[in-house]
């Protein structure tokens, strides 16, 4: 809700829910108390200076440069190739797929540029068309390789009703034998070995979460190896097309096929024909996100700091060097 600018106080937000038989439900009030602070508005500490270990993001045609790796951009606004440590990621490029009654939407167009470069920032834009859909993303790449990817599906030049759009992320599978996802909670989510065997070996359903009757929406999911991975992530589904009411379709899915391990993200996982633009946001982070320290097997928890600033050894914490570990 956009509220109007209000004025320093304690304010009450009232909310109702209407019944298609036309009974009103009220809901409890929302407490807020509105002040303005001296300090809102300033710019001080905003700077696009590069502290280490990061580098400042580099451009090189289609591909930009972080510390410890590399993206290609493509079309749709996400990653033709990740490397990271030297080692390349994805099986094949990602992409934006979508079914329709006539089958498998095929793409006319898909063109990407990167429109601005700054040291801690860079910002391709793209798009993307079928006679169906059309998909508008621009991307944001951050100093530490985090994207940030602002979609829009609008629809196509001959609209139709969509089965189902997915992002698809091919992964190469030997580089992925691990795997993290969160779903509700904070000491219940999931890590370990990615599911074994082949087809579909992986979807949301066995997140754990606790509001059932929206849907199987999943947060984050990470797939990697110990030193390199990739995680695909969004804070809410807003704007995603989505069953809900205790509804056993997947909005995330896994599917291994020979070598390849793909995680397909449906933003549509119901029919639906687009009569309005529906706009999206949702991240991609390759790992790691900086270099490890020097040393940090040996001295994880900074012991000479801590004896140089008095903490007697029997303090320190247990993956110390006093310890041994």
């Amino acid at each position: 809700l956009k509220l109007p600018e209000l004025a320093d106080g304690n304010y009450a937000l009232a909310t109702s829910v209407e019944t298609t038989d036309g009974r009103t439900i009220p809901g409890q009030p929302f407490r807020l108390v509105a002040r303005r602070f001296p300090w809102e508005g300033n710019t001080l500490g905003t700077t696009d200076e590069v502290f280490p270990p990061f580098t400042p993001v580099q451009v090189n045609g289609r591909s930009v440069t972080v510390v410890s790796r590399e993206m290609t951009m493509n079309g749709f606004g996400l990653w033709d190739q990740v490397v990271s440590l030297g080692r390349p990621l994805l099986a094949a490029p990602m992409a934006v797929c979508c079914e329709t009654a006539a089958g498998p939407g095929v793409w006319s167009r898909a063109d990407g540029r990167f429109v601005s470069q700054r040291p801690k920032q860079a910002v391709v834009e793209a798009e993307a068309a079928a006679a169906a859909v059309a998909v508008r993303a621009r991307s944001s790449v951050e100093i530490d390789g985090c994207t940030k990817v602002e979609m829009v599906l609008a629809p196509g030049s001959a609209p139709a009703e969509i089965k189902r759009l997915w992002i698809e992320v091919p992964l190469r599978d030997a580089e992925a034998p691990l795997m993290h996802t969160i779903g509700d909670g904070l000491r219940q989510n999931y890590a370990g070995a990615a599911p074994g065997g082949q087809g579909a070996v992986w979807d949301g359903s066995q997140v754990t979460r606790h509001e059932r009757w929206r849907n199987l929406f999943v947060p984050y999911v990470w797939l990697g190896a110990a030193e390199r991975g990739l995680a695909f992530f969004a804070e809410n589904d807003k704007g995603w097309v989505t069953e809900k009411g205790h509804s056993k379709t997947p909005t995330h899915e896994l599917v291994r096929e020979g070598e390849r391990l793909t995680l397909r993200v449906y933003l549509v996982n119901r029919s639906v024909a687009l009569t309005e633009p529906r706009s999206l946001v949702f991240g991609l982070q390759a790992s790691p996100t900086k270099p490890l320290p020097d040393n940090w097997r040996q001295d994880p928890a900074r012991a000479d700091d801590l004896e140089r600033a008095g903490v007697p050894p029997a303090n320190f914490p247990v993956c110390g060097r006093a310890q041994g570990n």
